[in-house]
């Protein structure tokens, strides 16, 4: 039953095309991701592969050529170049989200002006207190000045 208490023929429960689209666009990004993130572990892993076998060299090295576990620290300079490039991505992405939010925004603040703030009488609905009823008004845009 819709809001007029009049039969539907589609079923409550079955998602409307809007939401299908929803769903596989983010089914779609969804599995963009995990491509990109099994790239990313598989990278890593190599690098620590690579690092478990320069300890292992180490530790069987002669005693006079071993380093300390502290002095294998890869690279001081790489280690501030990748943090300054996560800083500045961070930055980029923050000003990318501020950038779309104020777009989203001017977008939604044209939609109520023209859906909203155009009526003199806005859509509403009454429900009685004690009994399962409801009453819309019908929304009256403003008369313009001919």
């Amino acid at each position: 039953m819709d809001a007029l208490n009049e039969p539907v023929d589609a079923p409550e429960n079955e998602p409307t095309h809007a939401e299908k689209q929803q769903l596989a666009d983010r089914e779609m990004e969804n599995a963009l991701n995990a491509a990109k993130k099994n790239t990313f572990r598989d990278e890593i892993r190599k690098q620590k592969a690579a690092l478990e076998e320069l300890l292992r060299q180490n530790a069987e090295a002669p005693e006079i050529e071993r380093l300390p576990r502290e002095e294998i620290v890869v690279d001081h300079g790489m280690k501030q170049l990748v943090e300054a490039d996560g800083d500045a991505r961070v930055q980029l992405t923050k000003s990318s989200i501020l950038r779309e939010n104020k777009i989203k925004d001017t977008q939604m603040a044209r939609i109520k002006t023209l859906a909203w703030d155009s009526m003199e009488v806005h859509g509403a609905q009454l429900t009685a207190f004690h009994a399962d009823t409801h009453v819309f008004n019908y929304p009256i845009q403003k008369m313009s000045g001919f």
